[in-house]
């Protein structure tokens, strides 16, 4: 998964047992242990304010573009 990360243009910034998180020009691109190993992972993408969840790595200009239409506000955040 860190491999696929770096192959769409992220930058691998943390890695542990739990969670991958890759970043790039202010967006993130987080995968938790459970996506791992799976055949359907989920991640999320995330800027300042919004997050949005994928199934496949994006580039980082793709996170935007999904962000910037799809993206809501982050949980737990206040209005």
């Amino acid at each position: 998964m860190e491999q696929g990360f770096i192959e769409a243009g992220w930058e691998v910034t943390g890695s542990s047992d739990r969670v991958l998180v890759g970043v790039s020009g202010g967006r993130s691109i987080r995968a938790s242990q459970q996506a791992w190993g799976t055949d359907d992972p989920a991640f999320e993408i995330r800027n300042v304010d919004t997050a949005f969840w994928v199934r496949t790595i994006p580039t980082p200009q793709r996170a935007a573009e999904l962000l910037e239409k799809y993206g809501g506000p982050l949980e737990g955040r206040a209005e």
